[in-house]
């Protein structure tokens, strides 16, 4: 090792301990210029704690579900989910939030078919998100996409056709499928 590679290492080490001491002794975190910023660019704008009463209807029916201090309850039974299935809920209703979709078809360049081509005509889930002030996002799901990936979605009102990611329709049925009946 030469001279000058026996002082260099050291003080290029001591550099760094001090660097990552002042940083303890400070809090700061490193900035990192070169990392985007999350964005929620979902369906649903508001927060989705905000949310405090779902209507899920699928092929077995409507199922009800209301949020308070005390979780997820089942207002016909009176019945509390489990913590399995709050989870779930509240996942799938951020998913509303956070998960953008991934191309747009405005329903006025729709064939002859128009929604029924989609799915959507007898949609394979309806979901009702509401506030304690009135329905905040209505979305119906249709038939998943031939890649297998998206899946169609129509937010009622909206004047397009949406393809969103199917695992945020699996989530929605995942909690079909494993709340009370």
């Amino acid at each position: 090792m030469s001279a000058a590679n026996r002082i260099l290492v050291p003080v290029v080490a001591l550099v760094a301990v001090l660097y990552l001491v002042a940083m303890v002794v400070t809090g700061a975190l490193p900035e990192r210029r070169s990392l985007i910023e999350f964005q929620a660019n979902g369906v649903l704008s508001m927060d989705p704690i905000g949310i405090t009463r779902v209507t899920l209807t699928s092929e077995d029916g409507a199922q009800v579900f209301e949020r308070s201090d005390g979780g997820w309850t089942m207002p016909e039974s009176g019945a509390k989910l489990d913590e399995r299935t709050a989870l779930t809920l509240d996942r799938a209703v951020k998913f509303m939030h956070t998960a953008s979709p991934v191309r747009e078809f405005p329903l006025a360049e729709l064939s002859d078919g128009g929604l029924a081509n989609y799915g959507l005509q007898q949609p394979v889930l309806s979901i009702v998100l509401e506030t304690p002030s009135g329905v905040a996002l209505e979305v119906d799901f249709g038939d998943a996409a031939r890649d297998g990936i998206l899946q169609y979605m129509h937010v009622k009102g909206a004047d397009v056709v949406q393809m969103i990611s199917r695992f945020v329709s699996q989530e929605w049925q995942a909690v079909a499928e494993s709340a009370p009946q």
